[in-house]
């Protein structure tokens, strides 16, 4: 193992020769499910690390205790998503909680076609929406 430090000089580990990404690398959007690991897994004063503060009570539903699906984009929660099927037709709806940029978008739609043909592979169609910030 080789050690390594995260910003606060707290140690982390890792395998000594595990790839490792250029820092400047961006991080490729990702769907997360409902009550995900990566979201359950930080401390309460750390989560601001993947889920900014004025997005929390978007994903963390405190009446019911639900964590929603979520999506990330340059690694920050940037939204929700939900999947409904109607007539053996599969749409994956993402919820943007920011304005989305072009590319981040085009390539979340992309993450989110493929998730919905693994989740939902009988349906006769599939189809991904993004809703308008707001809506």
């Amino acid at each position: 193992l080789v050690r390594l430090e995260d910003e606060d000089g707290r140690a982390l580990y890792d395998l000594a020769d595990a790839p490792r990404p250029d820092p400047e690398t961006p991080a490729p959007p990702r769907l997360l499910a409902a009550f995900d690991s990566v979201l359950l897994a930080y401390a309460s004063k750390r989560r601001a690390r993947i889920l900014p503060d004025e997005h929390r009570d978007a994903v963390y539903e405190r009446r019911n205790l639900q964590i929603r699906p979520s999506y990330l984009v340059d690694g920050l929660v940037a939204g929700t998503w939900a999947i409904e099927v109607k007539r053996r037709e599969a749409t994956l709806t993402l919820r943007p909680l920011e304005r989305l940029p072009r590319a981040a978008r085009t390539a979340l739609v992309e993450e989110a076609e493929g998730l919905l043909r693994a989740l939902q592979p009988d349906a006769k169609a599939h189809a991904v929406s993004v809703e308008r910030r707001g809506s």
